[in-house]
């Protein structure tokens, strides 16, 4: 079923938000169903929308079960059934050294090399991967990724920016606290045409060390 709630936070403004470098720590409480596993949809509910007024707008927050909105049916040649359920999602690694990711062109590099990645994923081996996990069948965690990795989550091409329910587009997005951990960045479509939002999760020590790493705070702001 669908789960809606109407929340109030009367002590937090819209610039509260935006104008923080930092994850707030009540934004989680933004989002319903927070812990909740994705397995646990059968007897839980498969979508939440909750609607928190701030002092000078609102913070809609979504929180939706995989299994009926990742949209990768079509996908598969031939396509899955409309009433699948399941999951039709498939992990990515890409292995680089760190001296790889600091050479002149490191980011488009490892960029790139996600991409062949994702370009290898063909229908045959989608098959093979999924009569495997009917043998010997596995469920992937983030725990299972050690501290050197850097996981990729949402893609540019979700255009949050573009939802106008009547009010005019979004002033700004943030995600809830799904599956955080050291390393995980989560990509959005900037406001800008051909730009991109970053939330990036590091240990505080991580981003004090960045911060005070002039060089790369001169690329950065520049």
């Amino acid at each position: 079923g669908a789960l809606f709630v109407h929340a109030v936070a009367k002590s937090i403004s819209v610039a509260d938000i935006l104008g923080s470098t930092y994850h707030l720590p009540i934004i989680p409480s933004f989002f319903a169903l927070n812990g909740v596993k994705n397995y646990e949809g059968t007897s839980q509910p498969l979508l939440a929308v909750q609607v928190t007024e701030l002092i000078d707008g609102i913070f809609i927050g979504f929180t939706i079960n995989h299994a009926i909105v990742d949209g990768v049916r079509h996908r598969l040649v031939p396509p899955l059934q409309d009433d699948y359920f399941g999951n039709a999602v498939i992990e990515c690694v890409v292995t680089m050294q760190a001296g790889e990711l600091l050479e002149d062109i490191g980011l488009g590099k490892g960029s790139w090399e996600m991409n062949k990645m994702i370009a290898l994923y063909s229908d045959e081996k989608l098959k093979n991967h999924y009569e495997n996990w009917l043998i010997k069948p596995s469920f992937f965690t983030l725990s299972v990724a050690n501290n050197n990795s850097t996981v990729i989550a949402n893609s540019p091409l979700f255009d949050v920016y573009g939802n106008d329910f009547g009010w005019g587009i979004p002033v700004g997005v943030r995600s809830g606290g799904s599956n955080k951990k050291n390393g995980k960045i989560v990509v959005y479509a900037g406001v800008e045409e051909g730009s991109i939002d970053l939330e990036v999760c590091l240990p505080y020590e991580i981003l004090e060390a960045i911060g005070n790493d002039s060089e790369f705070m001169e690329v950065v702001s520049n």
